[in-house]
């Protein structure tokens, strides 16, 4: 996340530094007028947000009302750490939860994990190039919006050959980011529809439908996040804290049993449809499921 103050601060609004404010109180007004415009909230300017403490506690109040208006969940693979976090900090602020990875083979390890809804990609990696990375990738993956400082007509006109959903250069805005990620996770994709399967559950990662024995069952969104992980490794232990990393946003409170009342409810759930004993607990380890001993 955040490293640093100093990590905000590397855009600042335009007239920030002429007009005296500090930084923070600069840049928490920039949020604040972001969620007046874009989501009807009535202006807060006047109500004491000169003051930093002031302008804190109203910005984490209706970041998370706007936030709870979107589920997209977006990897962000950007080797510039101080430009990661602001761009985690300027999507969070439009309703879009953020995970960052700093390198390909920690971006492959992320997506066996979670269930993005978008990529937005860098192309100069310090362990590869962005694009060929891309062209090996399956029908599966998410959609990917490119983001780099490659601009000419060829290099754009390649990276979308290559597979890019879409393809901006930078410096670019925050709300155009945030747009054109709204638009890729729209369009209805070519990509194979993939389905999990373990016994008798399966989860279509397109239509987010879960089945038993061919019954659709519903659960709850993150009752179906807890289920994804556990049949991605279908008879495999998954470690309690990769899995709170798979369930959880960045930055999201967890109560120390979150996890277990999430399990009870999934466990109860796939009970009622049918599924018994599918849904192990290894107590001070983490979760599988599955009717096989774990590996």
């Amino acid at each position: 996340m955040v490293s640093s103050a100093e990590d905000l601060w590397l855009t600042l609004p335009q007239g920030c530094e002429e007009s005296g404010r500090t930084h923070e109180t600069c840049h928490l007004r920039e949020i604040v007028a972001d969620l007046t415009q874009e989501s009807g909230f009535p202006n807060m300017h006047d109500q004491g947000l000169g003051q930093s403490l002031g302008c804190q506690r109203h910005v984490s109040k209706y970041m998370h009302i706007y936030g709870e208006r979107s589920r997209m969940r977006v990897l962000i693979i950007e080797d510039n750490q101080a430009l990661s976090a602001l761009m985690v900090e300027r999507l969070g602020v439009r309703g879009i939860q953020t995970d960052q990875a700093f390198n390909l083979e920690d971006a492959e390890h992320l997506m066996q994990t979670v269930n993005y809804d978008a990529l937005l990609l860098d192309l100069g990696l310090p362990d590869g190039d962005g694009l060929i990375w891309l062209a090996a990738q399956p029908k599966s993956r998410p959609p990917v919006l490119v983001l780099t400082a490659r601009g000419t007509l060829h290099e754009r006109v390649s990276g979308l050959d290559t597979g890019a959903d879409d393809y901006l250069v930078k410096p670019a805005e925050a709300e155009e980011i945030a747009a054109r990620l709204r638009a890729i996770t729209r369009r209805p994709g070519d990509r194979e529809s993939v389905r999990l399967t373990c016994d008798e559950l399966s989860l279509d990662l397109a239509s987010r439908e879960v089945w038993c024995n061919e019954q659709l069952i519903t659960l709850g969104g993150k009752e179906t996040e807890m289920l994804e992980t556990l049949l991605r490794n279908c008879g495999r232990v998954v470690p309690r804290e990769r899995m709170e990393a798979a369930i959880y946003g960045a930055g999201e409170p967890v109560t120390p049993n979150a996890l277990e009342a999430l399990a009870s409810r999934l466990r109860k759930r796939l009970l009622e449809a049918g599924a018994d004993n599918v849904l192990h607990t290894v107590r001070g380890v983490g979760y599988f499921i599955g009717h096989r001993k774990p590996s």
